[in-house]
């Protein structure tokens, strides 16, 4: 679905999910250092309200009607967490401050919530030099 066209519902997040192709693609290119591999969703926006998602709806609005473009640009690796971070149309924050993270791989009892620690304290272990990847998906309201 487009982004022009989610409807606000309570109790949910805004993400970006990873089509499976990217998803595959992006486990075979970089095998998970963690047994629990996740490697779903970006967050775009978690605590969602109707103004936030007409607000960012708004932001991401082009003429030419093409999809923002979400691109990891590096790889974190720390203890017990493994995330690509990400930016969304050139900006790596959301609007609560945390850096747009795909979360990888985890070694339970972490969490994928612990990427955003881990990304606010160390830079990229593998930064992509300008070589991103494009991830392919769509944003879509999830709980």
């Amino acid at each position: 679905m487009k982004l022009a066209d989610l409807q606000y519902k309570s109790g949910t997040y805004l993400a970006f999910v990873l089509s499976e192709k990217t998803r595959s693609e992006l486990i075979k290119k970089y095998p998970p250092s963690f047994s629990r591999v996740l490697c779903h969703h970006v967050t775009i926006i978690f605590n969602l309200t109707e103004e936030k998602l007409k607000q960012f709806q708004y932001d991401q609005e082009r003429d030419d009607d093409l999809e923002p473009i979400v691109r990891a640009v590096g790889i974190c690796l720390g203890q017990g967490i493994e995330a690509f971070k990400v930016d969304v149309e050139g900006e790596d924050r959301r609007y609560d401050g945390n850096f747009y993270h795909l979360t990888h791989s985890v070694e339970p009892p972490r969490k994928p919530v612990e990427s955003n620690d881990l990304l606010k304290t160390r830079p990229p272990t593998t930064s992509f030099n300008k070589k991103w990847i494009v991830l392919e998906g769509e944003f879509e309201l999830c709980k």
